[in-house]
């Protein structure tokens, strides 16, 4: 987390499973004290019964936080709309994106960086050996939110660094592109 607001407090929380964590930050906007917390959750396609603890211990967290103080939770939920980690998340907080454009975006990981020289050759050894390719290879989806405290109000979000670098189309930032949000508090 980067901030050119001062600081008030900050916390790692142990989310328990795959050495995951929620950093949780306390500062001050005008005369509003917010909470935000950056997450990085359990990694497994589909349903995760693991993410769903992990957001159950999220939440039951933030239920011992002060009420005055509206929630940002932002990251890398490893969940697709629709399954139940970001279905129980939606029951607390406006997802910023669907918020400002009415859906999320068509997908945000990954990137279309290329594949290592190493996953080639397991592809085509995969392939000489005529067994079944990995399932994921080419998914793409989003699993990346912004989710915003309904008191809070999301003015835009969009989809950013998602364009490569000039000087060579398969260099990104990073294999998920990064979502940017405007937040007015009041």
């Amino acid at each position: 987390v980067l901030s050119r607001l001062p600081i008030k407090r900050d916390l790692c929380l142990d989310l328990l499973t795959q050495n995951r964590v929620a950093q949780v930050i306390g500062i001050r906007v005008g005369s509003t004290d917010l909470i935000l917390v950056n997450g990085h959750f359990f990694w497994q396609p589909g349903v995760s019964v693991s993410r769903q603890r992990q957001i159950e211990l999220l939440l039951d967290f933030l239920d011992t936080q002060p009420v005055d103080q509206p929630v940002v939770v932002c990251g890398d939920f490893n969940g697709t709309p629709g399954t139940p980690a970001i279905e129980r998340m939606r029951q607390y907080f406006d997802s910023a994106n669907k918020f400002v454009n009415k859906h999320e975006p068509k997908y945000n990981c990954p990137t279309p960086l290329p594949q290592s020289k190493r996953v080639q050759i397991r592809n085509l050894i995969m392939w000489l050996f005529r067994m079944r390719p990995n399932p994921y290879a080419y998914w793409r989806g989003t699993l990346d939110y912004i989710f915003v405290d309904p008191r809070l109000k999301t003015l835009e979000c969009k989809v950013v660094l998602n364009i490569p670098a000039h000087e060579n189309s398969t260099i990104f930032p990073s294999d998920h592109f990064g979502l940017w949000a405007k937040i007015k508090v009041t």
